[in-house]
Order: C-alpha cells, then sequence, then structure tokens
C-alpha cells in the first residue's frame, strides 16, 4: 500500500516496516501512549494483541533500529533518541493512532 511522500518524510530512518496497520507500528503506538512506562515482552503482547510469537521478534527489530530500548526484561519507547532525530510529530501521530487500536 503506497504512502503519500509527507507521510514518507515523517517515517524515522528504519529498516523495519512501521506503516499503520504493522505489527511495529501497533506496538510503536503503544509504547508513544505509555511513553512514561517500561514494559515486559508479555505485557506488550497482552496490550497490543499481537501474537506471542511475533512480539519478541518484532520489539528485537525496534531496538536494532534504535526506536524502542530494552533492558533486562523490559521495554521501552526510545523517546529521546526520536526526539533528538526530530520525531515529535511522528510520536503524536503513533499516540492519536493507537486510538484506533482500542
Amino acid at each position: 500500500m503506497p504512502i503519500d511522500r509527507d507521510e514518507f518524510r515523517h517515517l524515522p530512518d528504519a529498516a523495519l516496516d512501521i506503516r499503520q496497520g504493522t505489527n511495529a507500528h501497533r506496538v510503536m503506538s503503544f509504547l508513544a501512549v505509555n511513553d512514561q512506562q517500561a514494559f515486559t515482552r508479555s505485557e506488550v503482547r497482552d496490550g497490543t494483541d499481537i501474537p506471542d510469537g511475533s512480539v519478541g521478534p518484532v520489539l528485537s527489530q525496534l531496538a536494532d533500529d534504535e526506536l524502542v530500548e530494552h533492558r533486562g526484561q523490559y521495554w521501552t519507547l526510545a523517546t529521546e533518541q526520536l526526539e533528538a532525530a526530530g520525531e515529535e510529530g511522528f510520536l503524536e501521530d503513533l499516540r492519536e493512532q493507537w486510538k484506533e487500536y482500542l
């Protein structure tokens, strides 16, 4: 599914497809709405309704792309890195789009 040029310009430089409707987008939106907390993989799975076998690989790829941070068993959005890269608008879009998943 193609996206428009403005949306393209607001995507971070990541190898993972985080377009709306993907598991990566769902994880990023969930973490953006809850950006003051860190979650276990199971909590992310339960909060996003992503199958258990998919949430781990998605989180790992998001961490590889420096979009989320991982310490011990906890995962959180890499808010500082995204803001430093000028992606505040992207974060706000994720927070708004989370409402569509509810």
